[in-house]
């Protein structure tokens, strides 16, 4: 959650201009993660994709940091656990609506480039450091 609040200000439930009814960051990520059963190498991933996100063009990057974060789970999802999971699942899981879930996904696929492999020994560096 530290991350992500540091990227994006304003995902940070004190925030002035955060709506008091958001549930704040460490609750919803929690959330996210209970209800979508992610294991903890999926967690990884996404991580470094937002990682990568944030340090690839910091003006592409999305305007909020609750639905990178669940963009960065999907493609991680998909990509590390070769299960297909339908956005519409993810969007049930999130609250969100699915256009919304679609629209972060493909935001954040189209800002990292599409690189969504991440070399083993880089993966295995990245486990050491979280």
């Amino acid at each position: 959650a530290t991350v992500i609040e540091k990227i994006w200000p304003l995902t940070h439930s004190s925030h002035p201009l955060t709506s008091p009814s958001l549930l704040p960051l460490r609750p919803f990520i929690e959330t996210i993660l209970r209800r979508s059963q992610t294991s903890f190498s999926t967690l990884q991933l996404a991580l470094f994709y937002i990682l990568r996100l944030s340090s690839s063009n910091p003006t592409s990057l999305p305007v909020c940091g609750r639905r990178a974060f669940v963009a960065a789970l999907v493609i991680a999802s998909k990509y590390h656990q070769d299960a297909k999971v339908s956005n519409r699942a993810w969007a049930r899981i999130c609250g969100l609506d699915v256009r919304e879930v679609n629209d972060a996904e493909w935001g954040l696929l189209e800002a990292v480039g599409y690189r969504v492999h991440v070399a083993q020994e880089t993966f295995v560096a990245w486990g050491a450091m979280l």
